[in-house]
């Protein structure tokens, strides 16, 4: 920031080191009361902030300590993980080299971004979307790092295709007050003692999830957007603070209400600019102050005639927020006629900026309208989320196979209940698409087997084990009683819907789905709700139990501090992919095996056939460096008959699906209020087909335990004893047989490739064969649903 006479950081020597040595150059010579560091690399630089204190000026922004923590990436990402902020999958420390990034990706997928620790907003990270893209996508962000900020770190980070960067605005005074403008994200804050303004970046995905980022030591860029909708100088309160008054601000008296946009106009070269054009550079040639004015917007950089850009900044005429809803709502096609008069003054395309001839001419200006955007014109209601609340019988988190399936069950019986979803569609691709005869059973006696069905899949034999063209072991289920004698391949959204069809047609059922559980509410040490977070606000369900049902990465049992203890001697990998059919759908689920690693192959509707190359655990990096042909050819050696497929439609890593499998159970169950089931409890992975039909019949079993317990009105973990300690053991015995089916189809030593057709005779020829059989397809015991506790009608 500069008048008159004064410095210019930007005409300093050296790039960023160059612009900070001039400015703490003026700080010294000037001795100046206060300085404040702008918005760009000065406001990120602990040094500075330490000059301007260690000479007695003040500092408008934090104290040099607290951008020293979160200036850095490194620091500010361990602080917040200490808070308890979620960060997306990554590395806290920076990577060391491209292996180490590489290596990360096999623990948290692909695609993968490499960002720089230094600097911000997305500038030059790299999006890795595959093991295959070549190394110059880990090393170029390094080497553009060091030139740009002068620090060559970088860390790998999780990608995020269709998030949302929020940032949210928060201040805090000397004397340790702290309010937040908009959202709550006050625990960093906290963590770091910050004070006057900063600016806390997250992620919001397409499931509801946020993900601390990042923070800026400064105010925010858009600072306008957030004074419109909260009516709140925060310029002024930034210079109170610094100036070492109290906030005037209390968080009961921040009321955010309505909405802003933005925008930013940029000088172009000619009147009329093609396509390609880009910010000029030059002397502004408009005599006077060039002001933009009008109802609902606010003049934030006016362009002063003789004013030459600085380079490399752009060539801003300002943001202009605008205050909405209203009748020239931005969106609508028009500009406020107040705008438009403003934007003749100046040679721009601005008269039709925002109409229907401008977005013909320039469709790459407008392309991308995302899920969060469209909408948006159309919301003219008060858009404050408020907090909500509600009472029900038993609140059940995630709307998965054991959720629904339980849901249903105790609403038939005359219970209330309340399903918290964070999902918006009941899309499930490659996930327990095959259901054993118990769950047909179960599935058939709440009447959701056959519309299911018949919304499209395909009926299977039963499992075959076949080693170079010969079949070891044949799983037939055709000795088991009719009709649940065979198995059922149907996408997981077909029964779901069904599911939830049936639950809505109960006055006690409340869905709600987009949203993502945040808290459980505890009193006296026992769960008694649970607070979900949607689009509208924070709703509190307030119940006698809290179900949770929300998958192997539970976040029910996460916030109920509930440990999780993975068997890795039973872990692998599968890379799951799907072929077109060209033959009528099998009749089995088939395992091949050649001299590679066996595939998993079954029909998979609608006209696909579904495969799953299964490798170490962790050994998919290793193979990805060899290239998909190498991966193609080792597939081909097991399942030759599908080696033109193949060549036709696998072309690229990025055609795999890489899923971790992994058997793990929680340490606990059952609490006061509280119980888990499904792969909250207990992960069951693809091997066996076990994991849905195992959350089918917990729930099945959960079910007669749960209501007689609200029927009494006990809510203590021991009432739930009599369904958590023997499903306990039955999970066990499942575990361990799961563990020996996966060391004999997939051990490759040359005992086990002699002992594996012995051993498959062997089961087939001795009594134990048909009780393996009965055990992985019915359970044990088989679940069957307590219909005598139905309520009439």
């Amino acid at each position: 920031m500069s008048t008159g006479g004064g410095t210019r950081a930007g005409d300093g020597p050296g790039g960023r080191e160059g612009c900070l040595a001039v400015l703490i150059k003026a700080v010294l010579r000037t001795g100046v009361q206060a300085l404040h560091p702008g918005y760009g690399f000065a406001s990120e630089n602990p040094d500075l902030a330490e000059v301007r204190e260690d000479h007695g000026s003040t500092s408008v922004g934090p104290s040099a300590p607290v951008i020293d923590r979160l200036g850095d990436k490194v620091s500010a990402r361990a602080l917040m993980a200490e808070a308890g902020l979620p960060l997306l999958p990554g590395g806290v420390e920076p990577a060391a080299g491209l292996e180490e990034a590489r290596a990360l990706a096999v623990e948290t997928g692909y695609p993968l971004v490499i960002k720089p620790m230094a600097g911000g907003g997305g500038r030059d990270t790299q999006v890795v979307r595959g093991p295959g893209e070549p190394a110059a996508k880990y090393r170029q962000p390094r080497g553009k790092a060091q030139g740009l900020f002068g620090d060559n770190r970088v860390y790998p980070e999780c990608y995020r295709a269709a998030a949302r960067h929020v940032e949210i605005q928060v201040f805090g005074d000397r004397l340790g007050n702290l309010v937040h403008l908009g959202e709550a994200a006050l625990l960093g804050a906290k963590a770091a003692e910050y004070t006057g303004a900063g600016t806390f970046d997250f992620l919001v995905d397409d499931t509801g999830d946020f993900y601390s980022m990042e923070v800026n030591c400064r105010i925010q860029v858009e600072h306008p957007v957030t004074e419109v909708v909260t009516g709140v100088d925060l310029v002024r309160e930034r210079f109170r603070v610094a100036a070492r008054l109290p906030l005037e601000l209390s968080q009961s008296g921040v009321a955010p209400c309505g909405a802003a946009i933005e925008c930013r106009q940029r000088h172009g070269p000619r009147p009329r600019p093609p396509a390609d054009a880009r910010p000029g550079r030059g002397v502004h040639r408009s005599g006077g102050t060039v002001r933009p004015s009008g109802h609902g917007l606010l003049p934030w950089a006016p362009r002063i005639g003789g004013q030459r850009p600085v380079a490399g900044q752009g060539d801003h005429l300002g943001p202009r927020p605008r205050a909405g809803p209203g009748e020239d709502a931005p969106g609508t096609g028009r500009i406020p006629r107040e705008r438009s008069r403003s934007a003749y003054e100046h040679p721009l395309p601005a008269p039709r900026a925002g109409r229907s001839a401008f977005r013909r001419r320039h469709p790459h200006h407008v392309a991308h309208r995302g899920p969060h955007l469209t909408g948006a014109p159309r919301m003219t209601i008060d858009q404050t989320p408020r907090a909500t609340g509600s009472t029900t019988d038993v609140c059940v988190i995630g709307g998965g196979p054991a959720g629904l399936t339980l849901a249903l069950l105790l609403l038939r019986s005359g219970v209330q209940v309340t399903l918290v979803e964070r999902a918006t569609s009941m899309s499930r691709e490659y996930r327990g698409e095959i259901l054993q005869p118990g769950g047909l059973a179960l599935l058939d006696q709440l009447g959701v087997l056959v519309p299911a069905a018949a919304r499209g899949g395909y009926w299977l034999d039963g499992f075959q084990l076949v080693e170079r063209e010969r079949v070891l072991l044949d799983i037939a289920y055709d000795r088991l009683p009719a009709p649940y004698n065979r198995l059922l391949s149907v996408p997981q959204r077909h029964v779901l819907a069904e599911l939830l069809d049936r639950c809505h047609g109960f006055d006690g059922f409340r869905y709600l789905d987009g949203h993502r559980l945040s808290a459980l509410v505890e009193e006296d040490g026992a769960v008694r709700g649970a607070v979900a977070e949607g689009r509208a606000g924070p709703h509190t369900v307030r119940a006698g139990w809290v179900v949770g049902a929300d998958g192997r990465f539970s976040k029910t049992r996460r916030l109920a501090g509930i440990g999780a203890d993975r068997q890795d001697v039973f872990a692998f990998d599968v890379l799951w992919f799907k072929l077109p059919q060209e033959e009528p759908p099998g009749r089995h689920v088939r395992v091949f095996r050649a001299a590679g690693r066996p595939v998993l192959v079954y029909p998979s509707y609608p006209g696909t056939v579904q495969l799953g190359w299964t490798l170490p655990h962790k050994g998919y990096a290793e193979m990805a460096t060899l290239g998909v042909e190498t991966i193609r050819s080792e597939i081909a050696r097991a399942v030759p008959a599908y080696a033109d497929r193949l060549a036709r439609h696998v072309n690229a890593l990025s055609d795999f699906t890489l899923l971790d499998v992994f058997a793990g159970r929680a340490r606990e169950w059952v609490r006061d209020g509280l119980v888990l089931i499904g792969d909250s409890a207990h992960t069951h992975s693809p091997l066996g087909a076990q994991g849905i039909n195992l959350a089918l019949q917990d729930a099945a079993l959960l079910h007669p335990v749960l209501v007689e317990a609200l029927r009494d009105g006990d809510f203590s973990a021991g009432r739930l004893d009599a369904y958590a300690l023997p499903r306990s053991r039955d999970i066990d015995q499942v575990m361990k047989t799961q563990t020996m089916q996966a060391k004999a189809m997939l051990s490759q030593g040359r005992v086990a490739r002699v002992v594996r057709p012995r051993l498959a005779g062997l089961v087939q020829r001795t009594p134990i064969g048909p009780k393996i059989t009965r055990h992985i397809a019915l359970g044990n015991p088989a679940a069957r649903v307590r219909s005598d506790l139905f309520a009439p009608g």
